[in-house]
């Protein structure tokens, strides 16, 4: 019969990994004990696993880390166990993700292992988080700040990343190490107080235990593990909506163009499921999402109307595009300014006289038609009419000019074109597909929207101008 601890650990893994014989599991080891303790275990385990040892050297310790690697090395020789030492640049990294040192050996670390598994298709990597990191690790997202996900702790597995030892002590690891007579080194920087991570391990948790709670560690344990389940219901839950309110638009090879939510669906949304929508619609379009970004995008889906736009960060561009909630990157995941629409090529066309025109740039057909008065229908859909015997053929259909004003009928003075469209509540990356329609110097309309005061009908008028406007794909 094994030892407990080793009973324990396999029972975990069973509950937690679907492992298989001949599983090949790459350990994350630094020398000390927790890691060497995994190490151990999963080897004398009776999962029947192939391990492969691997050192990670950040850099940061120059003075210990030849000691680790030569330790690291003589324990799987030991154990006749695969060893392979890298180094990484977390200083590049560092500088790439303006990010603290401690983070980039994180990211680095986790990088280089991933690398490795795919290298050599192992099916795990195995790395040596206790329940004591546990522990610490709730407080830290607390004092930090974080929702219901971050203080539900770290899982037993992520993507390939697996935890054999999240539910042990250090403290049965090391009495176990001591009770097989495994070495294990020190490292130096766990007794540095500069560190956050130390700060709760040395100080604030022996506070808790002494003045609190002296089960302060597993009333955290406790805890996450109720918070995970709430979790899991919720995500699932969120999961299975996103489906639902969601569309991906990839091109050709399967790369994500845009996201969209439904507007309306969203705003009927409870406030905890939709901020989980919309941290997966960042993550999903590749941004990393903060308290901020969810606040900004909440108070946009709130109070935005169609057209408007929010800008975040790595050039990351969302629009209300009518029902729409579009997220994209117009000029890919870098820093942009601009709103991100695409200014539309400006068009001339001329008519001669009556007749049809397609316009498939613009998915519109407009046509010009000359009518006499008294036979007139003056309540055709989406039609202007105009005073024909003030015109004269050609007549121009152009995109406006930046700028370009007329006096609408009815209105008492001279507008901007875009200000009108603005007021009939057009978007501004729709007001492109309403050219206007001119007699020389004079505008005779915007089509599809207002005619000019010049050109309205009169009791005098003979000949009626008919202008039609229709959206045709």
């Amino acid at each position: 019969m094994p030892p407990l601890l080793i009973q324990q650990v396999e029972e975990f893994c069973r509950e937690n990994f679907n492992f298989q014989p001949d599983d090949k599991i790459i350990v994350a080891i630094s020398g000390g004990i927790d890691s060497t303790a995994l190490l151990h275990l999963l080897h004398e385990s009776r999962f029947q696993l192939r391990l492969m040892a691997v050192y990670v050297d950040h850099g940061l310790r120059p003075h210990e880390t030849d000691a680790e690697i030569e330790f690291v090395q003589q324990c799987a020789e030991h154990l006749a166990i695969p060893f392979i030492a890298r180094r990484v640049n977390v200083a590049a990294l560092q500088k790439e993700r303006k990010c603290s040192p401690e983070e980039a050996a994180r990211i680095a670390r986790y990088n280089e292992l991933e690398l490795l598994r795919q290298q050599y298709t192992a099916d795990y990597i195995a790395v040596a988080h206790t329940a004591d990191d546990q522990a610490e690790e709730i407080l830290i997202r607390l004092i930090r700040g974080t929702g219901l996900k971050g203080l539900s702790g770290m899982t037993p597995v992520n993507g390939h990343i697996i935890r054999p030892l999240l539910a042990r002590t250090k403290g049965s690891l090391a009495a176990y190490l001591k009770e097989t007579n495994f070495g294990f080194c020190h490292d130096s920087s766990n007794d540095e107080r500069t560190f956050l991570r130390n700060k709760v391990r040395l100080d604030l948790l022996p506070l808790l235990e002494k003045d609190f709670n002296p089960s302060i560690r597993n009333t955290l344990l406790q805890t996450a593990e109720i918070l995970q389940q709430d979790e899991a219901l919720l995500a699932q839950i969120s999961d299975a909506h996103f489906q639902q309110l969601a569309v991906l638009n990839r091109d050709g090879a399967d790369n994500l163009q845009h996201l969209d939510l439904s507007l309306s669906r969203s705003r009927a949304e409870h406030p905890a499921i939709l901020r989980r929508i919309l941290e997966l619609s960042c993550w999903k379009i590749g941004n990393r999402p903060t308290f901020r970004t969810i606040a900004q995008l909440q108070a946009l889906i709130d109070k935005g109307v169609n057209g408007s736009q929010l800008h975040l960060s790595h050039g990351l561009r969302v629009h209300l595009v009518d029902d729409a909630i579009r997220f994209f990157y117009p000029s890919g995941k870098k820093s942009y300014r601009g709103n991100g629409m695409s200014t539309p090529a400006t068009f001339e066309h001329t008519f001669d006289g009556p007749s049809c025109l397609h316009l498939p740039e613009l998915g519109l057909e407009i046509s010009l038609e000359i009518l006499d008065r008294q036979n007139c229908n003056l309540n055709q859909p989406a039609t202007l009419f105009a005073n024909a015997d003030e015109l004269t053929f050609p007549l121009t259909l152009r995109s406006a000019h930046p700028g370009e004003r007329f006096r609408p009928l009815g209105s008492p003075g001279k507008k901007k074109v875009t200000r009108i469209l603005s007021d009939m509540k057009i978007r501004a990356e729709k007001r492109a597909n309403y050219p206007v329609l001119t007699c020389g110097d004079h505008l005779i309309a915007i089509v599809g929207a207002k005619l000019s005061d010049e050109y309205k009908l009169t009791p005098a008028t003979q000949k009626v101008l008919a202008i039609s406007y229709h959206t045709k794909p």
